[in-house]
C-alpha cells in the first residue's frame, strides 16, 4: 500500500478506464479503497487518544471495537468517543462480571425461545428466535434486558477471530396477542443500536401474521435507517429460497428444510464463553 502511494507521489502511475491516475495501474476504486482504509486508521488513532484521555483503563481496547463505534457515528470522532464511553460505563454497571450469568435469566432461558444455529455461508453465527414462545404478559423487563445482553454476548463469543457480525432469524409463526411485545422489541433495538453497533448483518423476519403489523408500527419509528435496511421480511413462498441464499442446508434448521437440529442458546458450546471481564462488545 505504501509503495503504491509513493508511486503516486513520484508520478509513477497509470490510468484507469475513466482516465483517473492510480498507483501501479490499479483501478481508481482500488485506490479509493486504500485511501479510505488509511483515513479510517487515522481516525481510529484519534479516537483511541480521546478515549484514553478520558478513561485511561481503556488503553488496550481493540481497534475493531473502536472502528465499529466510529462507523456507527459516520466517522465523527467526537460523537463516536461519547457513544463508546457511554457504552463502557453502562456495561461496567449492567454487566459487572463481563457476562450475564444464566441464573439471572433463568425464566427466559426456560422458555427455550432463542437458539444458536451454526454459521451462514460467510461463516457468521446464526441466531433463531421463536417468538411464539415469548409471553409478554409474564416477562419481567429487567430480566428480559439481561437476557438480550446474554444472547448478543453469546453470539459474539461464538465468532471466529476476525468476525464481527451475526444473522438473526425471527420466526413469528403461531404468535398471538400475548406474544406481541413492543416495549421488549424496542429494548432489543436500543441495545443493538447503542451497545452493539455494526454487529448485525441481517434480520430475517418470517411467517409474518397480520396481527404483527399493528405492534410493529409502534416500534419501527425508533429503529434507525441503517438497522431498518438490514431487516428483511420474507414471504412463506420464498422462505427456503431466501434463507438458502445465505445459509447452507447443512446449517439451516430442519424446520425450514435444512439439516441442523435446534440448539437452545444456553446449551450451545462456544469457545469464548464466558467472556473476560475486560472485553468490550
Amino acid at each position: 500500500m505504501n509503495e503504491g502511494l509513493e508511486n503516486m507521489k513520484n508520478g509513477n502511475s497509470k490510468r484507469s478506464s475513466n482516465g483517473t491516475a492510480t498507483p501501479d495501474g490499479g483501478s481508481d476504486d482500488g485506490y479509493t479503497s486504500q485511501f479510505e482504509t488509511l483515513e479510517e486508521e487515522r481516525l481510529v488513532k484519534l479516537m483511541r487518544a480521546s478515549v484514553v484521555k478520558l478513561e485511561p483503563e481503556l488503553k488496550d481496547v481493540d481497534d475493531g471495537t473502536l472502528r465499529r463505534f466510529l462507523r456507527a457515528r459516520q466517522r465523527r470522532v467526537d460523537k463516536a468517543t461519547k457513544m463508546f464511553l457511554d457504552h463502557h460505563r453502562w456495561r461496567r454497571t449492567f454487566v459487572p462480571l463481563g457476562y450475564i450469568p444464566e441464573e439471572e435469566v433463568q425464566n427466559e432461558l426456560n422458555a427455550e425461545k432463542v437458539y444458536l444455529q451454526g454459521k451462514c455461508k460467510a461463516g457468521l453465527p446464526i441466531g433463531l428466535v421463536l417468538a411464539a414462545k415469548h409471553d409478554a404478559y409474564k416477562r419481567n423487563l429487567n430480566e428480559f434486558k439481561r437476557y438480550c445482553v446474554y444472547n448478543f454476548d453469546k453470539c459474539i463469543a461464538s465468532m471466529a477471530p476476525g468476525e464481527e457480525t451475526f444473522t438473526i432469524i425471527v420466526d413469528l409463526q403461531g404468535i398471538g396477542y400475548k406474544n406481541l411485545d413492543p416495549r421488549g422489541w424496542t429494548c432489543i433495538f436500543d441495545f443493538l443500536q447503542g451497545h452493539y453497533p455494526e454487529r448485525l448483518k441481517r434480520i430475517f423476519i418470517i411467517h409474518v401474521p397480520y396481527i404483527f403489523w399493528g405492534a410493529w408500527k409502534l416500534v419501527s419509528p425508533f429503529i434507525d435507517k441503517v438497522t431498518r435496511d438490514k431487516i428483511m421480511f420474507v414471504s412463506d413462498k420464498a422462505l427456503l429460497e431466501t434463507l438458502s441464499e445465505e445459509i447452507d442446508l447443512d446449517e439451516l434448521p430442519t424446520i425450514y428444510g435444512g439439516k441442523k437440529e435446534l440448539v437452545p442458546i444456553q446449551f450451545a458450546v462456544t469457545p469464548n464463553w464466558p467472556p473476560k471481564i475486560q472485553e468490550v462488545h
